[in-house]
């Protein structure tokens, strides 16, 4: 499942108290082959960033949504990188004129070690523990 990435980019929009409207400006130039895709997108990230908190169907506010959401997340067509891209122009974007800009990250240890049949984690510190290791930074100019 692919929408680790487009949750983390509508949590770290959330963060940085982007409203529903902006986050058209945040994924200017999203192209996911499929204007309908592109339309889905601003859609859901618009409702992840407004309450980054809620899971993807409470946050999109009915079944249908939801499932149009999760089509989306999941196609195949729809790579990370592309999810990323205007993202990160975005903040480049908001960086530009500045002579210094500090990036203050933040790595948390989610330990899942005694979930014995999750799947898709990694070693923590020590390679009995697995879990994974979620990055947060937070801009300042």
């Amino acid at each position: 499942m692919r929408f680790p990435v487009l949750l983390q980019i509508a949590l770290v929009a959330g963060a940085a108290a982007i409203m529903a409207e902006d986050i058209r400006q945040e994924f200017s130039g999203i192209d996911l082959n499929d204007s309908r895709r592109d339309k889905r997108l601003l859609k859901v990230a618009a409702a992840l960033a407004k309450d980054p908190q809620r899971s993807v169907c409470a946050a999109t506010g009915g079944w249908a949504e939801t499932m149009g959401a999760y089509r989306l997340l999941n196609n195949e067509n729809v790579i990370p990188a592309a999810l990323l891209a205007p993202h990160q122009a975005a903040v480049v974007r908001r960086c530009e004129g500045f002579a210094c800009v500090v990036v203050a990250q933040d790595t948390t240890e989610m330990d899942f070690t005694a979930m014995k049949s999750t799947t898709g984690l990694g070693p923590l510190n020590d390679e009995k523990r697995r879990g994974r290791l979620p990055a947060r930074s937070l801009r300042r100019e």
